[in-house]
């Protein structure tokens, strides 16, 4: 069949790239910071995101520039709009996403930033991690390569 889209491997952002190769890594390796987070896939990319964005010299600088600016998910939304999804799994599932992004947030930042400033040169806010989180929910997968196996 005809190729619909190519992308090389060197331009994805994986978890073990961001644990292993990305300036990202010295942060993910910081088990003292990291604790519980420590090997979180999805932190892993957010953190790689965050780094990355900040980056004057990123090899994905041209990438975030066309990425949205913000989303709107349950990260984004009121309470009262968050209310209207009472009596159901969904608003606890937002309730626990959003109470979940507030802690890891709070664990990471500012320290990440302190202990780390050749990687967070700038400060991180809890918008700038919101806006991390869900551009990973939003485009992060699984995929093959080869032997391996990425998000």
């Amino acid at each position: 069949g005809d190729v619909f889209l190519s992308v090389k491997e060197h331009m994805f952002i994986t978890p073990e790239r961001a644990m292993n190769t990305m300036r990202v890594s010295e942060v993910l390796q910081d088990t003292q910071l990291m604790q519980d987070l420590y090997g979180n896939a999805d932190i892993a990319l957010v953190l790689a995101l965050l780094s990355e964005r900040q980056n004057e010299a990123s090899l994905w600088r041209e990438h975030f520039a066309k990425m949205p600016a913000s989303y709107d998910t349950v990260l984004e939304w009121s309470d009262e709009e968050l209310s209207e999804l009472r009596g159901s799994n969904v608003r606890k599932w937002a309730e626990r996403a959003r109470a979940q992004a507030r802690t890891d947030y709070a664990q990471l930042f500012p320290a990440a930033c302190v202990r780390h400033p050749s990687v967070f040169p700038a400060e991180v806010s809890e918008a700038d991690y919101r806006w991390a989180t869900q551009s990973v929910w939003s485009r992060a997968f699984d995929l093959e390569i080869g032997s391996s196996s990425s998000s």
